[in-house]
């Protein structure tokens, strides 16, 4: 899950980050059209996150298929990167309006930039607590199995609420970067 979750960091850093940026000296064209830029924001987030979801779905299904991994785990994995894919899009793009590069002659340099370096090292603190959050649970299911002893009452609390809070966590990064980015964008002045 977290290797799965790396990768579609790395494609993101590459495509989505730099989003804005390409926009290049046009951006002024964008910021005076009568078409509010809340609406630029989700064309561009959806353009990202739906070529990432298929890519991550289908990479980690193939992964747990080759790893003979349980139901629960698959269900599981595939359910998290669901929801992690929207906050590591949602964040590139946060990232991406705070620190735009409109002189840039290629997307590659804008994604080495302090921008796209600060959003990798957030997008796999991101990916590290959701991956630690469900980590324990996970722990706690398998030797159950393995041991075949029923959990106990505080263990499914346990399992609960760690879920809960990964899954509090992805919705908090995806709302946080999608609410801040709108706003930042929004009240970026035309200084080209």
């Amino acid at each position: 899950l977290a290797l799965a979750g790396f990768v579609i960091a790395s494609i993101a850093v590459r495509f989505i980050f730099p989003a804005l940026s390409l926009e290049g000296k046009t951006f002024w064209v964008l910021k005076s059209a009568p078409v509010p830029l809340r609406r630029w924001w989700w064309s561009k987030f959806w353009i990202g996150a739906l070529p990432l979801l298929f890519f991550g779905e289908l990479l980690v299904s193939v992964t747990n298929y080759f790893l003979h991994v349980s139901t629960f785990m698959m269900v599981l994995s595939a359910v998290t990167l669901f929801f992690v894919i929207f906050g590591i899009v949602a964040l590139g793009m946060a990232v991406g309006v705070a620190y735009p590069n409109f002189t840039a002659e290629h997307s590659a340099k804008i994604a080495a930039s302090f921008g796209g370096v600060l959003y990798m090292v957030l997008c796999i603190s991101f990916i590290g607590v959701v991956t630690v959050l469900e980590a324990w649970p996970v722990y706690i299911v398998f030797m159950s199995n393995f041991h075949q002893a029923p959990l106990s009452p505080t263990m499914w609390s346990g399992i609960v609420t760690s879920f809960g809070l990964a899954f509090a966590l992805t919705v908090g990064v995806f709302w946080f970067c999608t609410v801040w980015g709108i706003r930042r964008l929004e009240a970026m002045e035309i200084s080209l």
